[in-house]
């Protein structure tokens, strides 16, 4: 099942349909072991002025905290990003190291909620990948519950040429076998984030593999607020992800391109049985 355009819950305005395709998503009813996983471009969270930092912090709480998912990705996480003020609510929070080949670099975080994994006892330890190749190499951390146990791995790809976009992405393939061969007691691999590809260009690096990669929608955003390109995805082994969606802001793409980002998140459950 696909779910589509999953709006999030807005003090009584939400309509009646968006509230339905997020029970959808998030419904308590879920095998033991299930979670909701979230993935978000921040476009350089944590630049500018004071007050423009502190207002895109609140918004994207705000945000996140109505759509409230178990496990949440974030990308372009700058050095001077308040975490801490983001954080929807109550989190583990994981931060990687900053990465990248210049003087731009940035860092993966993780937010792990404390009410649907109630056996951690502290934030998961993140784990940069060792595969060569990549400007800013992907990072997960291991999420269990109960006997089930999920690799979850942010990731965001280089720009740039698509000739390079295509190379680098193409050594994904090697990053999901790393984190295969880490711990065999976990069962899968979950990549989320903003991989600058359509999904059909990532399944072809999969070959015969049997690979979900979803959700296709358009989820970058022009300057204008529109939809562009079908750039955010998660990707795992076919019935690992049983549902997705693009996440649309209440307050609207074109302010959210504006005060936010220029990608709106996504969304997906992961099956962990």
């Amino acid at each position: 099942m696909e779910i589509r355009d999953c709006r999030p819950r807005t003090a009584g305005t939400a309509p009646i349909a968006a509230l339905l395709v997020l029970a959808l998503l998030t419904s308590s009813g879920a095998a033991h072991g299930d979670f909701t996983l979230a993935s978000q471009n921040c476009l350089h969270l944590g630049w500018g002025k004071q007050a423009y930092q502190t207002k895109k912090n609140n918004l994207l709480k705000h945000f996140y905290k109505n759509v409230g998912y178990d496990v949440i990705v974030l990308q372009e996480v700058m050095r001077q990003a308040d975490i801490g003020l983001m954080n929807p609510g109550d989190y583990w929070v994981t931060n990687t190291i900053v990465q990248g080949a210049s003087t731009y670099k940035e860092a993966y975080t993780f937010l792990v909620s404390k009410a649907k994994f109630t056996t951690l006892r502290a934030a998961p330890t993140a784990r940069i990948s060792t595969t060569p190749g990549f400007s800013r190499p992907p990072a997960g951390i291991r999420i269990r519950e109960g006997n089930s146990c999920t690799w979850v791995l942010a990731y965001h790809a280089i720009f740039g040429r698509k000739a390079d976009r295509l190379k680098e992405v193409k050594k994904v393939r090697e990053v999901y076998d790393e984190f295969s061969k880490l711990d065999r007691a976990c069962q899968h691999v979950v990549i989320a984030g903003d991989w600058n590809l359509a999904a059909k260009e990532i399944e072809d690096f999969f070959g015969n593999m049997n690979i979900d990669v979803v959700p296709t929608e358009r989820t970058s955003l022009n300057p204008k607020g529109e939809r562009s390109e079908p750039y955010d995805h998660c990707l795992a082994t076919a019935k690992v992800i049983n549902a997705s969606n693009v996440l649309m802001p209440s307050i609207g793409t074109k302010r959210w391109r504006k005060e936010v980002s220029d990608h709106l998140g996504i969304g997906c459950r992961i099956k962990t049985r």
